[in-house]
């Protein structure tokens, strides 16, 4: 087993697409370990070990890497460098078939983003070695980066649509968060050193939108109105603050979240601060008319007009 943390990192790429804001990147290597025994011994008599699993994990505090790496073509390399924690050397690692297998959107009122994407490598059959996949090499000190884009919720403009009927406004967004993991298979060929078969059979999305709405609609509180809706599109609009590195400010952004289900409404209520609802969601990759959709279909977004 491998394992190496980088910190203070400066640049992350998958493919020719730079990751903007990088926070953190991790890899890891792992392979099965298989052993037998012969009839009375009182341990392992012989010891055996599969093909090496690749994976890595990029975190960033841009929101709108989502949408621009869910609509790569995998495999592709990735790439990240940064600072080793707990020394002043400077070191940058490689992955060169990375298959996108999972991803998380968090974001709140008055944060950073809090973005991160998970791969796992899918090598070649002619791997023989770790090292065909995965390579570790020297790197040498970032140059001046400026963090910005601290979260803000537009006032309004936000608002879910479910399949045949009106739009719902949802005022006083304060967090909202999406995850998404893949239902992964793998496997490798004979003489393959490293993982080469990857097959994703489906997603799994999960996510929950917060706000401080109490309006009663139908008698139910709008947390409890939106879980008995149909699914439909969920529209966030974000304000943007801070600058950018050329000390631009940065645009808003709309956010269209496709295929969402509300369910299971949570509301809190106390005496000295704002009551907050929490509608939870799922999210299935299915269109109106029951056609399968692509995970680069589930989340786009566009500049505010």
């Amino acid at each position: 087993m491998a394992s190496e943390r980088l910190i203070s990192v400066y640049a992350q790429k998958i493919g020719t697409t730079d990751i903007g804001r990088p926070i953190d990147a991790s890899y890891r290597a792992t392979r099965q370990k298989i052993e037998s025994r012969s009839d009375g011994t009182l341990g392992p008599h012989g010891r055996d070990r599969g093909p090496w699993a690749i994976s890595c994990s990029l975190g960033c505090e841009d929101p709108t890497a989502v949408p621009t790496v869910l609509a790569l073509s995998y495999p592709l390399a990735v790439e990240a460098a940064g600072r080793l924690v707990n020394a002043g050397a400077y070191r940058k690692f490689a992955v060169a078939h990375g298959v996108l297998t999972g991803f998380a959107l968090n974001l709140a009122e008055l944060a950073a983003g809090d973005v991160r994407f998970d791969l796992q490598n899918q090598g070649l059959n002619a791997s023989t070695a770790l090292s065909d996949e995965l390579t570790v090499a020297a790197g040498s000190a970032p140059p001046g980066t400026s963090r910005h884009g601290t979260i803000r919720f537009a006032k309004t403009g936000h608002s879910f649509t479910p399949d045949g009927g009106d739009a719902v406004t949802i005022p006083g967004i304060t967090r909202l968060s999406y995850t998404a993991r893949a239902d992964v298979r793998a496997g490798a060929d004979t003489g393959s050193a490293v993982i080469d078969e990857l097959d994703i059979f489906g997603w799994l999305i999960s996510g929950s939108l917060t706000f401080g709405d109490m309006s009663i609609t139908s008698e139910l509180s709008l947390a409890e109105y939106l879980a008995t809706l149909c699914t439909g599109t969920l529209v966030v609009q974000l304000a943007l603050t801070g600058k950018t590195t050329d000390q631009t400010p940065p645009t808003d952004k709309v956010f269209t979240f496709a295929r969402i289900k509300f369910d299971d409404p949570d509301e809190r209520l106390t005496s000295r601060q704002e009551g907050v609802a929490t509608a939870n969601f799922d999210a299935l990759l299915l269109d109106a008319e029951g056609a399968e959709m692509t995970i680069a279909q589930m989340i786009t977004c566009e500049d505010l007009a």
